[in-house]
């Protein structure tokens, strides 16, 4: 019962991880999921330890008992990225989200403008735009089961990972409170909104352009250069060239250009054209 309440009072689940979980969609109890991540991390500290402590002991002919002091630092770090868990989840859903948040409010306000009320609107709009219908759905079904329509707004807009898709709820919502014209209301927010991603595309077509030239010089430039160099050098000082210092080199290049992609695609806009 001690050990319970020393668990408890250490690892107790923040009103922040509570939230995070809940904008992820990771429908799993906070304690369970701290839980689960404490003991993946003590498995993976202690793998890490033991593989460490074969090695350099086969290595030195010597236990190595000193990593045991590193079981502490392998664990903190382990556990740290796994409660980074629901982080990843959040960026993947709010781009997600983004892509299609344009397209889905404009059908909206068509919807609306042609006469149908707003839930009506929200269950057509949930049925062709992915995760951000998915989200629209979640809506529609809080109030089919009996939840005040203004409520079901206040949560999708408390839980909602996408700070888009959080202004277009709360535009709904001050316009459902204020009695003025939702549809307008939207209108508004929409342009507001295609403003915002447009400056997002010039601001990524300003550092793809950097990138480019970085990548040039980095990826191109610089290896082609530098092995013809080291070709030239390497023959006046008769030095030989074996398979596995071509397989480093090339190697090396590998990296650098799964570096460049990566980067692209981290700092692409979430913007369907």
């Amino acid at each position: 019962m001690a050990n319970q309440n020393l668990f408890d009072s250490m690892f107790r689940p923040t009103p922040a991880l509570r939230l995070k979980l809940k904008q992820a969609h990771l429908l799993i109890d906070p304690k369970k999921f701290i839980r689960q991540n404490l003991t993946l991390a003590v498995y993976l500290a202690l793998g890490f330890s033991a593989v460490l402590f074969f090695i350099i002991s086969k290595q030195s002919g010597k236990p190595a008992f000193f990593l045991i002091l590193l079981f502490p630092v392998f664990f903190l770090i382990s556990y740290s990225l796994f409660m980074r868990t629901p982080d990843n989840y959040i960026r993947q859903r709010e781009r997600e989200i983004n892509k299609n948040i344009v397209f889905a409010t404009r059908y909206i306000i068509i919807k609306m403008e042609s006469g149908q009320p707003l839930l009506n609107s929200l269950v057509y709009a949930s049925k062709g735009y992915a995760i951000g219908g998915k989200f629209f759905r979640e809506i529609a079904d809080d109030v089919n089961l009996g939840k005040p329509i203004e409520q079901a707004l206040e949560d999708a807009h408390k839980y909602n990972p996408s700070r888009m898709f959080q202004m277009v709820l709360r535009q709904i919502l001050n316009a459902l409170r204020t009695g003025i014209d939702v549809s307008g209301s939207l209108k508004k927010i929409l342009d507001q909104i295609t403003r915002e991603q447009q400056i997002e595309i010039k601001e990524y077509s300003k550092k793809l352009n950097s990138l480019v030239l970085f990548y040039l010089l980095a990826a191109c430039v610089m290896p082609s250069l530098g092995i013809s160099m080291f070709l030239v050098v390497g023959s006046l000082v008769h030095l030989t060239f074996d398979f596995k210092t071509y397989l480093l080199i090339w190697s090396i290049m590998l990296l650098l250009q799964l570096f460049f992609l990566g980067m692209v695609k981290s700092i692409k806009p979430a913007v369907e054209i």
